[in-house]
């Protein structure tokens, strides 16, 4: 089986948020911590529209979380702001038209534009309320999980939600190839 990859965009989006949230001390730490190999492919060789190994995103989502001393908050920080500096630049006027529950039902296609690993579907939806289910997720750990969770709520909030809140139900550390999350919202 082939090592599961990311787009380079994801990668991009997090520096670029990491930046903002914590300032650029904070990820010169986390590229130094990553050694030289890692940090030169992430400031030399990542472009948006590439493929990278899903290893390499793990390995700076921890060089982040710790040089930023902040935990599991910051990596929910991070997805959030990701998600709202990538729609800023090609999404928010599409986002804003659509309600919630629509842009749920377009998730699955939007979350493979940035894994080649696992499928998103939303076993459960209405007004307000969702299940999602992601499946066949390799190489995810519990950075990833909630980087990308908090980054699903933070779509939600710009598709116009308010009060999101968000559980797992199943799922969701290291080593979980399915996750499911359970979603409220106004």
């Amino acid at each position: 089986m082939a090592e599961p990859r990311v787009k380079g965009v994801a990668f991009r989006s997090v520096l670029g948020a990491a930046d903002a949230l914590a300032g650029p001390e904070v990820v010169a730490a986390a590229l130094h911590a990553l050694g030289p190999d890692d940090a030169n492919m992430l400031q030399l060789e990542v472009v948006p529209i590439g493929w990278y190994p899903l290893a390499l995103y793990r390995r700076l989502l921890a060089s982040l979380e710790g040089a930023s001393g902040r935990g599991d908050a910051f990596l929910r920080e991070l997805g959030a702001a990701s998600v709202d500096r990538d729609i800023k630049t090609v999404y928010r006027v599409f986002f804003r038209v659509l309600s919630p529950e629509t842009v749920l039902g377009l998730s699955g296609k939007f979350f493979n534009q940035y894994y080649d690993t696992g499928t998103l579907s939303v076993a459960e939806r209405g007004r307000g309320f969702a299940r999602i289910e992601y499946r066949g997720c390799e190489g995810f750990d519990r950075r990833v999980w909630s980087e990308l969770l908090a980054g699903a709520e933070a779509t939600l909030r710009i598709a116009g939600a308010r009060s999101v809140r968000s559980r797992v139900l199943q799922g969701g550390g290291d080593g979980d190839i399915d996750t499911t999350i359970e979603g409220t919202w106004e």
